[in-house]
């Protein structure tokens, strides 16, 4: 439990030159779908300059630019409704991959248009049209050209600063057990309320938009994260309410409001009835199951959510679909196995690292606890992909690339969506966090922690501009890679600007969404290397076969630390209501073996063990207990 002499080894965080804007398949998808538009544009050109009738010409026209149809049959007003809805078109394919509704407008746009053509023309539009679209077509591509020049430069500019960071490898040293503070204690408090209701309760919970990032299947995820990585950084030897919260946020996955938006996004995005969520592509969803499921299985030492159709997804008496632990994780194995990618989609053809990130978290804790070994193939196959598709010139992370059309969306990108995905990705490529955490602290906080963290910058819950979600992601990447001095910081200007207090001993932001609360859990309830050391080592083997605490009443009893080193058991307890005398179940001792329990300002107590390994005991917990158990010869 504590660091060894071994100096750390050190991470290459420079940022390697980038001789093209785009990678090998980036190129070959865009080339694919030029042609497509080429075929397109060519047929909308042909009537043009065939000078053919006036409806064919208006019709070929909106096959250029939807609404250069209605400029050509003098129709302004129609000319804007169709601009109108360019805006949101746009969102259906780029963030929910919608192939129905941009080939419906193309179509109607070129219907109406040959429909208005009896109306009366500008023949200027016959040639304004193609003019335009030419002039967008090379103001695209120089503007990528521009650029990936400046980011070239940029990358020069990063270097010089990375050249002078010695960034540690993570994992060298022996794991330190925290113990959690009173306001930790609060943050998780408000965590374990929400897992430790009824089933039937959502209370704390918030129905939105299950399309976008305040979706429940998120909040729940986040909740497993959050209480995983305070049970791996400071109990790692008790189970009780946080095993029964962290099951919850798990089982409630399976609910069919949860999943059942994908019926919708897979018929409008791959043109298919299926509503099945984990079969193809929505990594959105299973990814995000996968990395939690695969955090409370390391964390308890619980596999019994692998145990066939524990996991069964039923949206009605004939539609139910059988999985669990290890069908999820099949699935996930058959998507990336079957991409040249190495990613698979979240909607429908976009592909997103940071929800792959999740994926791969969830295989690499699942190869550690059954002893497969996926992770060897598929983490070369993964880094390649970032390095040589999804990232760019200066050195970030592109959020979206899809692998239908090959477009990316880096305007996603900013100092949250690279926080974001830095602090996920850390188990599998420490080196990229390390760098990207260092660009940030230098661009980003070398001044302070700023008021605004740019447009992108809102609440996922309330849609409000708020820096709620980029200090989440800050404060937990400052955490993750020990920088305690900007940690605290980020942390009292999340208080500040959320409203963050204690109230009936829970934390919350009072200010702020429960997706941005749960979020932000990851800043406060785990510690350095917190995140990497849960999937990328998993439990050293005393953690679990040394004793552990099985029971606790909660919220009479806060369980600040519990570690064993494989024989003795220590804990610290503090009172989550009036000090009294209250019952502890034990398990993993050694049978029909004896124990001394020793706890603050108590008579020490021998203990006799019965044939199961189980004990209870009664301990009077006060503002802060201490307790150690040891085995007697």
């Amino acid at each position: 439990m504590t660091a060894t002499d071994t100096p750390p080894a050190t991470l290459d965080v420079l940022i390697p030159e980038r001789p093209r804007i785009h990678g090998p398949l980036t190129r070959r998808t865009l080339r694919r779908t030029l042609v497509l538009f080429a075929c397109l544009w060519v047929t909308g050109l042909t009537p043009v300059v065939l000078d053919a009738s006036p409806w064919l010409q208006a019709a070929g026209i909106s096959l250029l630019i939807p609404p250069g149809g209605f400029l050509y049959t003098s129709d302004p007003l129609l000319v804007l409704l169709a601009l109108a809805l360019v805006p949101w078109v746009a969102f259906r394919a780029q963030y929910r991959g919608d192939i129905v509704v941009p080939v419906a407008y193309w179509v109607l746009s070129a219907v109406g248009a040959a429909l208005r053509s009896g109306t009366g023309t500008w023949d200027w539009a016959r040639w304004s049209v193609p003019s335009a679209l030419l002039l967008l077509i090379i103001g695209f591509k120089t503007g990528r050209r521009i650029v990936f020049v400046r980011d070239g430069q940029r990358r020069l500019a990063r270097n010089a600063v990375l050249a002078d960071v010695v960034a540690r490898q993570p994992g060298l040293e022996d794991r330190t057990v925290i113990e959690l503070s009173e306001r930790q204690l609060a943050t998780l408090s408000g965590f374990l309320n929400i897992g430790l209701q009824p089933d039937d309760q959502w209370d704390g919970l918030e129905w939105g938009n299950q399309y976008s990032m305040e979706a429940m299947r998120y909040q729940l995820a986040w909740l497993q994260y959050g209480v995983g990585l305070a049970n791996h950084s400071a109990t790692p030897a008790f189970t009780g309410y946080l095993a029964q919260a962290q099951r919850s946020y798990l089982t409630r996955m399976t609910d069919k409001r949860v999943w059942t938006y994908w019926r919708h996004e897979n018929l409008f995005g791959n043109l298919e009835r299926n509503p099945d969520p984990v079969r193809r592509e929505n990594i959105m969803y299973s990814g995000y199951w996968a990395a939690a499921l695969g955090s409370y299985a390391s964390t308890t030492g619980d596999m019994s959510l692998a145990e066939p159709g524990a996991l069964a997804l039923r949206e009605d008496a004939s539609t139910v679909f059988e999985y669990d632990h290890r069908r999820i994780i099949d699935a996930l194995l058959h998507n990336i196995d079957t991409t040249p990618w190495g990613l698979f989609p979240c909607e429908p053809s976009l592909n997103f690292p940071v929800c792959n990130t999740l994926a791969l978290l969830g295989i690499q804790a699942w190869d550690r606890r059954v002893g497969t070994n996926h992770m060897e193939r598929l983490l070369p196959h993964f880094r390649r992909a970032l390095d040589e598709e999804f990232m760019t010139a200066d050195g970030e992370i592109i959020p979206i690339i899809s692998n239908r059309f090959g477009y990316s969306w880096r305007m996603l990108g900013g100092v949250m969506a690279v926080a974001g995905t830095a602090f996920f990705i850390r188990p599998l490529a420490p080196d990229l966090t390390a760098r990207l955490w260092e660009i940030v602290k230098a661009e980003e906080l070398a001044k302070g922690i700023p008021d605004d963290f740019g447009w992108m910058a809102n609440d996922f819950g309330t849609g409000k501009r708020s820096p709620v979600i980029a200090l989440a992601f800050l404060s937990a990447m400052a955490q993750e890679l020990g920088d305690t001095d900007v940690h605290v910081r980020l942390l009292e200007r999340l208080d500040e600007a959320c409203d963050g207090r204690i109230e009936e001993g829970v934390h919350w932001y009072h200010d702020a969404s429960t997706i941005a609360n749960v979020m932000a859990g990851l800043g406060r309830l785990g510690r350095a290397d917190g995140w990497y050391d849960l999937f990328a080592r998993g439990n050293p083997a005393a953690w679990d076969e040394g004793p552990r605490l099985s029971e606790a009443p909660y919220p009479d009893v806060l369980v600040a630390r519990a570690v064993t080193d494989g024989t003795a058991l220590e804990l610290v307890l503090r009172r989550g209501a009036p000090a009294g005398r209250h019952t502890l179940g034990l398990e993993r001792l050694r049978p029909h073996g004896r124990y001394r329990l020793q706890a603050t300002s108590a008579p020490e107590e021998l203990i006799e063990v019965g044939q199961n390994g189980r004990s209870h005991v009664d301990v009077t917990v006060g503002d802060r207990t201490e307790i150690l158990l040891t085995p007697v010869s």
